[in-house]
Parts: structure tokens; sequence; C-alpha cells
């Protein structure tokens, strides 16, 4: 999932930014990117790891000098993995970062287009970027973003800074959003793990705040029109406690979110109301049998997946564990498909599953988390989980 920082206060944003996504990096992303208040907005991205932007970052040097900031962790929803689509977006006065998936951007991109806008990108973050633009030619940079966010279906969280602003602008829906406190500077994140070296005393933005951040430490908080408290909360974490969210331990943070994974994927392929998958239609109709292999957790969830299969489409499911599989000879029925379940993307024997099945002429289908990974490349046809 994707991950947001920000910084404004009275030290250099660039390193506080790089290390805030270092420490979102276990969400998992695709690409990275900062933008700095200067004299001008100074924005860099890459397609990539965290490492790579910071080598950008060196690269860029002296120019990197501003003490306000948002940076960004992407994994992609609406647009593949590439710099054009990293985040930030910036036009001449705003740069923006979000996290979430909105619904209706085609919609607004036809209302945009007409009113002479042209995107860089295909994500659905640069149309928020733009329609705030739209309405700041005659509101405030708040009443702006509060206007353009009355408008989006879906989910976000957002960050904005103004050129000749020295503020950050955030809020959020659907998807978290915290501020953490240090005297005279403020933090912005998805998560506590981003600022908790700088501070463990945060507020949680609760549903459709908007925030504005000041340089002197000071913010405020609007909730439909009216100015809002929120509890100022402290943790005594370390590093690894906030990324487990306050839980025990990964694999109950994992559950529990589920619902929240099952949304975010299945929100991704959303078009029209009408969920459409890239894989060939016709395939899928007179497919006759399914087999899905995988390890560990992996091969729990398709365990489960078998009875909803075998109970709306009435053909067989075979679920086997890939360290067996591999060593088996499997008998294929005609239009039969083979799923593989991975996280990584790379786990071996599921990799080596998913090649004899294609040896075996089988049409395959990956469901994976990590973009362009092995079994994602070696798929006829991925699914990406967020």
């Amino acid at each position: 999932m994707c991950g947001i920082v920000g910084y404004i206060g009275n030290k250099k944003a660039s390193g506080i930014l790089l290390n805030g996504l270092s420490a979102l990096e276990y969400r998992g992303y695709d690409s990275a990117g900062i933008a700095l208040l200067n004299d001008r907005i100074e924005v860099i991205k890459v397609k990539g790891k965290v490492a790579d932007l910071v080598s950008a970052c060196l690269s860029a040097g002296s120019e990197l000098n501003g003490t306000i900031g948002i940076g960004h962790t992407r994994w992609a929803t609406h647009g593949k993995p590439s710099k054009e689509n990293a985040h930030p977006h910036a036009t001449k006065d705003f740069a923006i970062v979000h996290n979430g998936i909105i619904e209706n951007f085609k919609e607004i991109d036809d209302f945009l287009i007409k009113e002479g806008y042209k995107k860089s990108s295909t994500t659905d973050t640069e149309t928020i970027l733009l329609l705030v633009d739209y309405y700041s030619k005659t509101l405030s940079t708040f009443e702006a973003l509060k206007k353009a966010v009355s408008v989006l279906k879906g989910s976000f969280a957002i960050a904005l800074i103004h050129l000749n602003e020295e503020k950050i602008y955030a809020t959020k829906k659907e998807s978290p959003l915290l501020i953490g406190l240090k005297n005279d500077e403020l933090f912005l994140a998805s998560d506590l793990s981003a600022f908790l070296e700088h501070t463990k005393r945060f507020v949680v933005l609760e549903e459709n705040d908007i925030a504005i951040l000041e340089k002197n430490g000071t913010f405020e908080i609007y909730n439909d029109g009216n100015k809002v408290e929120r509890l100022v909360k402290s943790v005594d974490w370390n590093l690894q406690t906030a990324q487990k969210g306050g839980y025990k331990h990964f694999m109950i943070k994992e559950i529990s979110e589920e619902d929240e994974a099952l949304a975010n994927t299945i929100y991704a392929h959303m078009q029209s109301d009408k969920i459409e998958l890239d894989i060939d239609e016709d395939l899928l109709k007179n497919v006759k049998k399914i087999t899905i292999v995988a390890c560990g957790t992996s091969y729990y969830a398709g365990l489960t997946s078998k009875y909803f299969f075998e109970n709306l489409l009435s053909i067989p499911v075979i679920v086997e564990i890939a360290s067996e599989f591999r060593y088996s000879k499997p008998i294929f029925s005609d239009n039969s498909i083979f799923i593989a379940i991975s996280q990584s993307g790379e786990t071996a024997d599921t990799k080596e599953s998913l090649n004899l099945a294609k040896e075996l002429g089988i049409k395959t289908i990956s469901i994976v988390n990590v973009q362009e990974s092995t079994i994602a490349r070696l798929s006829d046809y991925v699914l990406y989980t967020l």
C-alpha cells in the first residue's frame, strides 16, 4: 500500500522525508518521491526503491534546502509503475501526494479536459491535483481542497503544498493519516513508524478532517466547515512495534486488515461500477477446472477460495501445496486454468509449479503483492493485491 510523509519546521526536510519513507518500506511500493518548497517546488521521484531516490537527491545536492516538504511511496493502482506516475505530482503552484483509490477520476478527467487541462500521468492522484488547481482560481487553497474532495468518490489520504504558502494541507477519508507533534515542528505520515524517531506524540485525523499545518508548529483541523479538536495521543513504541500498528505480531495485523486489503484490491479494478479484470473473458467463461497452488498462508487463502469458486461456479477446484505440486505429474482437463498465489511473487516452489503448468500449455493467473516480480512476469495474467 502507498505511504505518505510530510515535514514542516526549521530543519532541512529532505533527510527527514527520506528516513520517513525508509521506515514505510515494509508497506510495499514500486516508486518513491519527494517535493520540497523553495523558491519553486522541487520534485524528485524515481521508479524503484527509496535507495534510488536517495541517490537522486544526493545528485541534486544544494537544491534540496527546503524546510517544508511531502513524500510518498507508491503501490500502483491507476497507472503502471513508472517515474511519470510516481508521486508527488506537481503544477507550478501545487504539489500533492495521495494514498487511496478515486473511483470517479475518469469523469473528473473529462471535465478537466474541457477546461483546458492536460495530464502528464495516468494516475487518479494527478486528477485531484488538477481539480484543486482549477478551484484555486477563484478560491483559497483551503477552500479549493475542500471543494475538490467533496467531488471525489472513493478513499484518500492527501497531503498538499502551495508554492507561496508555508503550510501543509492534509485531509483523509478511509485511509489513515497522522500528525506528529514536536515543539515547533510537525510531521505527517500514514503511520507512526515514519516519524517515531522524532516524536511519540501525535494526532489521528478522523473521517473528512482537513488539517492546516503551520511552520511555527501549530495546526488547525476542520470538519464540515467547523474547527475541531482531536485528542493528542502518545505511545511508548519502537519502530518495529509501530510498523505492526500496535498489534502483537504481523500475523494478527494482516488478519485484521483483510477486509481493507480485499476492498482496495477490488477498487483497483472498478470501472464505472463494474469489476474489470485484464483477463480474457472467453477464458473465464469457458473454464471447467481450476488448480490453485501456493505455500504457507497463501495456501490457506487458496483453500478458502475453493469453497467460493465451487459454490458460485459449480466446477472442481484443486488446491495444492507448491512444494508437492512441482514434483507431481498433474492432470489438466481442457479449459483448465492455473492460479499461483504468492505474496512476494518470488516463492521458489510456487514459481516452479507455475513453470510446470506453462510447460503443459495451461493458462496461468498469478495473485501477488509485488509489481514486476518473477511470478508476475511469468504468468499469462496477474492480479495485484493491495
